[in-house]
């Protein structure tokens, strides 16, 4: 509150932010929305699509990421999509429990861990990529003001969105119609807006 009342300007990441930023402050001129930029050293082309039905997930493989649903909405799919994958870029504590998830429902073969990955090779998957998923539980309350680094990196790459309202950025993917945003996570839903998008 002392920074809020002495500081030149606040800068805030999601309009969530700014929102409670207006109520907490006197002066509301001194707040400025200034959202995560993806770092983008080079121009990419925006994604294509090519035929691939890949799925992306970029993520640290915490409890914070709703994976099941994701999961479980690719085992209804590949029952008519033979293409469609789900790729995980990202390590983490949950790794091993995924991993295991993922052969109790026979996807093995369709569900690839890729680790940790360059920010140059993130931007060439997103490019040879179909949708991005940015879906959070609510294990981190934090993430309710948070911006989604990823989100706009898929924004940037032209890729659908499928995100839940957890973090602030499923506001502008709503406002945008930039993907599905799920008010609550449904594997229906989430299989529909892909066969949509297929």
């Amino acid at each position: 509150r002392l920074s809020l009342a002495l500081c030149d300007e606040n800068w805030v990441v999601s309009t969530r932010i700014l929102k409670k930023r207006n109520k907490q402050t006197i002066n509301k001129n001194k707040v400025k929305l200034i959202p995560n930029s993806p770092n983008i050293k080079r121009s990419y082309p925006s994604s294509k699509y090519n035929g691939n039905q890949n799925l992306l997930i970029i993520s640290h493989l915490t409890k914070s990421i709703d994976f099941l649903p994701i999961i479980k909405s690719l085992r209804e799919l590949r029952k008519k999509h033979k293409k469609i994958k789900l790729v995980i870029i990202g390590n983490g504590p949950e790794k091993n429990n995924l991993k295991k998830k993922v052969s109790k429902l026979k996807l093995d073969n369709y569900v690839k861990f890729l680790g940790y990955k360059s920010h140059e090779e993130i931007f060439k998957l997103m490019n040879n990529s179909f949708i991005g998923f940015a879906v959070y539980t609510k294990e981190n309350s934090w993430n309710y003001y948070g911006d989604s680094m990823k989100v706009r990196e898929y924004a940037a790459c032209s890729l659908p969105i499928i995100i839940n309202t957890v973090p602030s950025t499923s506001d502008d993917v709503r406002s945008h119609r930039a993907g599905l945003v799920l008010d609550e996570i449904n594997i229906e839903e989430i299989t529909n807006f892909i066969e949509k998008c297929i």
